[in-house]
């Protein structure tokens, strides 16, 4: 008899070094399988954490970029079996999105209930058993009710682990699972490191979880760090001169964010931890400890502080247009924010200082700057760079595709969705008709009544091959997935109904076929049984 262990590692090879020479076409045919049931490459890494806990309930922590995502799939490849059936919570529509689009060609399709699937159909679904993903209220009702059956159950996997602190269905559930099965596994995940600050909160998330093991997973690791070495990135910076223009702008900012807190530091009594934050560089950037602790304290405010607090948020949001998008962006939102009544009277003052009235000035200036006879924009130097930097890997992956290479696909990463719309726009349309698009849209609000010609459109890249990630994710794209899921699901919980109802019927003919053959009763004989058969007889 094999050991557990012997069973584990046939489980998870890759079928290296068995001994056995294949031939082409079967190697050719394996690969070809794995492509088309969207697996991912199993790092060596992965393959010993799933080794070591595979019949284990555990909580994996992960370090942040270690992929959590593919540790996820790669077990819900490995338990898609009719056999299984395995529960998917605490999951997000694009997390569903993902994992579906994944596993669709696998043996056992995966399945996804939600309301709008009816308590028969769902009943019929835990029947079928293999992956599926399910909210939290509807297992919970189910478990409840008895509807699920919990002996098919083999195990429940829990995404985001970390929730679970400040919510009680996901932990209930697990309750139940364990109070009506207590040989299936619970595995969770959760990459959110900066939660588990203390024994105590770990312990406590442990408990709610009803596992024994906590498996972490850090990037100093030493599979690990011996996996990300072999292929490390070569990190490139490039730094852009900032136009005196913007610089003044940034300046301006702030400026009245300092000023900002300053007041607000005189209306309250709480204790600031350093003096000097006031003051600090990154206060434009993110919140203070101040301004945090007064969140905390909403219903305590006066008027002047939640004015303040709510100036501080804006004035940072318009901080952020001015580093990350163009001076149109900016520009539209001081506009808007000046002709705005309520804003201006809800305003804390900085609106009304020689320090504001700069500001407008010079986001003005650099919106309508002259260029001959014409007026231009003061474009972002972040777009000559990003322009360079397109054209030279442009050229690599003409090398390589003449070198007949493998071409990977180039993605940008950017601080928020408008900055990757304006790069899309960026690189569909080139810099000098952006610029003229963005110029036509506030030309009305600049008094000018002349434009330039439209310029040709010079994009960075094809413009069929560049796409949004984040609207990639919504629209037809996520509900084709759904809808293509919940029309196979209902399939094959048609189908399993029959195949259950004719087993049903099988049984039942082969229950009437024992009984008719089965040893003559008693009452089949004798003096009454007799008469009755010749009174038949006589009439």
């Amino acid at each position: 008899m094999s050991s557990s262990k012997e069973i584990k590692c046939e489980i998870f090879s890759d079928d290296e070094g068995n001994g056995d020479e294949g031939s082409d076409d079967d190697i050719d045919n394996e690969e070809g399988d794995d492509d088309d049931d969207g697996r991912i490459e199993l790092l060596e890494f992965e393959r010993n954490v799933m080794l070591d806990t595979f019949t284990d309930d555990v909580l994996f922590v992960l370090a942040k970029g270690l992929a959590l995502e593919r540790l996820i799939l790669h077990h819900l490849h490995l338990y898609s079996d009719q056999n299984l059936l395995i529960f998917v919570i605490n999951t997000t529509q694009y997390d569903e999105v993902f994992f579906l689009s994944k596993l669709k060609n696998a043996k056992c399709p995966p399945k996804i209930i939600t309301s709008d699937i009816g308590i028969k159909e769902r009943e019929n679904l835990y029947l079928e058993g293999g992956v599926q993903f399910i909210t939290s209220r509807i297992l919970m009702v189910d478990l409840l009710q008895d509807r699920v059956p919990v002996k098919n159950v083999a195990g429940i996997i829990v995404h985001r682990a970390h929730q679970l602190l400040t919510g009680f269905q996901e932990s209930f559930i697990l309750r139940l699972y364990r109070e009506k099965k207590s040989d299936g596994f619970v595995k969770a995940f959760t990459d959110n490191v900066g939660v588990l600050n203390s024994m105590g909160v770990l312990q406590r998330l442990v408990n709610r979880l009803y596992v024994r093991r906590v498996r972490l997973l850090p990037r100093f690791d030493v599979d690990v760090k011996r996996i990300l070495d072999l292929c490390s990135p070569t990190l490139i910076e490039l730094y852009s001169d900032l136009p005196l223009p913007m610089r003044r702008i940034q300046s301006a900012l702030m400026d009245i964010i300092r000023t900002c807190l300053k007041e607000l530091k005189q209306s309250v009594n709480i204790e600031v931890s350093s003096e000097e934050e006031v003051v600090n560089s990154s206060t434009g950037l993110v919140p203070t400890s101040l301004e945090i602790q007064l969140k905390t304290k909403q219903l305590l405010l006066t008027e002047k502080q939640q004015r303040l607090l709510f100036d501080l948020r804006q004035l940072r949001h318009l901080l952020f247009e001015a580093e990350e998008l163009d001076p149109i962006a900016l520009f539209k939102s001081l506009t808007s924010l000046r002709s705005d009544k309520d804003q201006v009277s809800k305003n804390s003052g900085w609106l009304f200082t020689q320090t504001a009235s700069k500001l407008f000035a010079e986001s003005e200036s650099i919106c309508k700057l002259r260029k001959k006879e014409e007026f231009v924009i003061l474009v972002p130097p972040k777009w000559s760079s990003l322009k360079k930097v397109l054209q030279e890997i442009h050229e690599t992956i003409e090398h390589r595709r003449q070198s007949k290479i493998n071409v990977a696909p180039v993605l940008l990463i950017a601080s928020s969705p408008d900055v990757c719309t304006q790069l899309k726009d960026l690189i569909k349309y080139g810099p000098n008709l952006l610029k003229w698009i963005k110029f036509r849209e506030v030309m009305t609000l600049l008094s000018i009544n002349k434009c330039s010609p439209e310029p040709q459109q010079e994009p960075l890249w094809d413009p069929t091959q560049i796409v949004l990630f984040a609207s990639s994710l919504d629209g037809e794209k996520r509900s084709d997935v759904f809808n293509s899921v919940k029309i196979a699901q209902k399939a094959v919980a048609q189908k399993g109904k029959k195949r259950r109802k004719a087993m049903e019927n099988e049984l039942k003919r082969k229950k009437v076929s024992e009984k008719s053959g089965s040893q003559t009763s008693l009452i089949q004989f004798g003096i009454v049984h007799y008469t009755k058969s010749r009174m038949v007889s006589n009439i």
